[in-house]
């Protein structure tokens, strides 16, 4: 039987099993969570009332609590005592484990398998300061942490304090008791803080605190205390700048690594968050709620209401996806798996068998192909929708369909070429809870590209004079009749200082037979080919003149008409003489100065086709264009 308490789905009675690999075992509402010194896993399962461990051999053993809901056991067997909703949990360098026992309104310790408690007297309050720990009050615990010296430090939310153990005794080391935001840059005994669910202390003994309800982080330093991250609006933004700049949204536990990065749950955000230096980011989650990823990059991971992380070095950490019923882990690579609790698309919750699984080919062509989604949950059926979702980058709705049967069919044929992390996602209905698949990795196969023919069409070779334009003309024709791809279309190979105009310069995906055309403006002469200076200019002019008349003047009857004539009239006579002579000699010779030798040059023309999985084909076609 089912019950459910603060939001989360419990057993509500029997005792959840124990040595059992931990991703068979069934967590409800887990909490804080900690490492020890040898790397075991130590989990505040909330609503099965017991304190769980995960060795490395990934075997889970309960630890404390009998999953009986109440008080009891102090002096003996830990496992035989009573919890009440511990939702925090630490452990020191010598083993001992120390538990929030959130309802019962007290601090118990666990030390060679015997319980005790530390601190609280089981009555809801606030007391006891400078005094007895045992004698003080303390208003819902809710997270635990241990410096380098032993000492023990509480988030005592409703008390909005932050309290410390040493030794017996108790103070206040933040918040004045007062529920709210100020102080900063001051005392952090009279700053007042909003029911903090979050602690952690640094090798350094700076104290920082998950201020939830001002969605913010402050840190504690030679008791001043500051802000560090978030600027108290309840929502994301900020990533890969400023910490202090950024949003969060009911952040909680907190956890440090041995280079002082700190971790963030932040958990309305889904997500958790990295403050390295004075930087923050995402680690895990992609801000949707619900459960996917496992398998994949953290950051592209669905988280659903992540209530604390802890760090097992600079480069791996776990998290308690609280409310997807699992402790999950990030290794190194970037890359979360489940840990702890179910994980084959279980709902969560204690007695629950609800999947949801996603199956299919693992490959298919680009615009064809489908997954099914199967769905089961003690025989009941289900109706409704069920969506497709791609979360390689974020998450993005692919399909949905509807369940007949318990079974959808989804089209994948949307999908664009490559390699897809896909979920489907189930919304429930008046029996069945909602319900995120598994992730089920599809390759889509591009289409090969349509192969073409690229043609001159009319005179291939064509001659012009400089300065003038030539058109050539070509055909492009799809095999099969259309494209499949667009293409794009270029020139090379001009004349020098030719300017060439192609239409068009892109053909698009989807056009049948296209014909292009291409004109080539030739540059004019330069002034380097203007012709050398005449020879009827001044200075050469008497020298041709010479040259030409010189055997007229060996005649003695035509010197002699020549003596006789006027001297104007033997003037101009001399000129025209000259003249002809000078236009005689530049028509000689092959080509005069005026002329160059005819020039040809071979123009490429080429089509290329690109795929969406960056495939190309190519195909190319030449002119010839003379220039005179």
């Amino acid at each position: 039987m089912v019950a459910s308490l603060g939001g989360y789905r419990a057993l509500a009675q029997g005792t959840p099993p124990s040595n059992v690999q931990a991703t068979a075992a069934t967590l409800a509402a887990p909490a804080q969570i900690a490492y020890d010194a040898a790397g075991n896993l130590y989990i505040a399962d909330l609503n099965d009332n017991i304190i769980r461990k995960v060795d490395l051999a990934g075997i889970v053993t309960t630890v404390a609590g009998t999953g009986e809901q109440g008080f009891s056991g102090d002096g003996g067997a830990a496992t035989s005592a009573q919890l009440d909703s511990p939702a925090g949990v630490a452990v020191d360098a010598a083993g001992n484990i120390y538990i929030a026992d959130t309802h019962n309104q007290r601090i118990r310790k666990v030390s060679g398998g015997t319980i005790t408690t530390i601190a609280g007297t089981g009555t809801a309050g606030f007391s006891g300061d400078s005094g007895a720990a045992t004698s003080a009050m303390l208003s819902n615990p809710s997270a635990l942490a241990v410096d380098s010296s032993g000492n023990l430090y509480i988030a005592d939310t409703d008390n909005h304090r932050i309290r410390k153990i040493a030794g017996t005794t108790i103070t206040t080391v933040a918040g004045n008791g007062e529920q709210g935001f100020f102080g900063d840059g001051g005392a952090a005994t009279s700053a007042a803080i909003d029911s903090p669910n979050g602690v952690a202390v640094d090798a350094s003994g700076n104290l920082y605190i998950g201020d939830t309800h001002n969605q913010r982080i402050r840190k504690v330093s030679g008791g001043t205390i500051t802000t560090i991250a978030g600027n108290g609006t309840k929502t994301f933004s900020g990533d890969n700048g400023p910490a202090a700049s950024a949003t969060l949204a009911r952040p909680r536990g907190l956890s440090i690594d041995a280079q002082g990065n700190i971790y963030v749950a932040d958990s309305d955000n889904n997500r958790i968050r990295l403050i390295a230096g004075t930087n923050i980011k995402t680690v895990a989650g992609n801000g949707s709620q619900g459960f996917a990823g496992d398998g994949g990059p953290a950051v592209n991971a669905i988280l659903d209401t992540p209530r604390a992380p802890a760090a097992l070095s600079p480069t791996a950490f776990a998290l308690s996806d609280t409310n997807n019923q699992l402790v999950r882990a990030v290794g190194p690579d970037g890359v979360i798996h489940t840990i702890a609790g179910e994980n084959t698309g279980i709902a969560g919750g204690q007695g629950f068998s609800e999947t949801l699984i996603l199956s299919g080919a693992s490959s298919d062509p680009f615009g064809s192909g489908s997954l099914t989604a199967t769905f089961s949950n003690a025989g009941l059926t289900a109706t409704g929708q069920v969506s497709l979702l791609d979360i390689s980058n974020g998450s993005t709705s692919v399909a949905s369909a509807s369940l007949s049967g318990n079974v959808a069919t989804i089209s994948t044929a949307t999908l664009s070429p490559g390699m897809h992390s896909l979920v489907a996602s189930y919304s429930g209905d008046a029996f069945n809870p909602a319900i995120t698949s598994s992730v089920f990795v599809l390759t889509v196969i591009p289409p090969p590209i349509t192969d073409f023919t690229l043609t001159a069409s009319g005179a291939t070779t064509q001659s012009v004079n400089p300065g003038q334009t030539a058109t050539f003309n070509f055909a492009l024709q799809p095999q099969g009749g259309v494209l499949n791809t667009s293409i794009s279309v270029t020139a090379s190979g001009l004349p020098p200082g030719a300017t060439a105009v192609l239409t068009p310069t892109t053909i698009a995906s989807g056009s049948g037979a296209t014909s292009l055309t291409l004109s080539i403006k030739t540059a004019p002469l330069k002034a380097a080919n203007t012709p050398p200076p005449s020879p009827l200019r001044t200075p050469l002019l008497p020298m041709t003149a010479a040259v030409f008349l010189l055997p007229l003047l060996r005649n003695k009857r035509l010197r002699a008409r020549f003596t006789s004539m006027p001297r104007t009239l033997l003037g101009i006579l001399f000129v025209l003489l000259a003249g002809a002579a000078t236009i005689g000699l530049t028509g000689c010779g092959s080509g005069g100065f005026f002329a160059q030798d005819p020039q040809s040059y071979t123009v490429t023309v080429t089509a290329t086709a690109t795929s969406a999985a960056n495939a190309t084909l190519q195909h190319t076609t030449t002119v010839t264009l003379v220039v005179q």
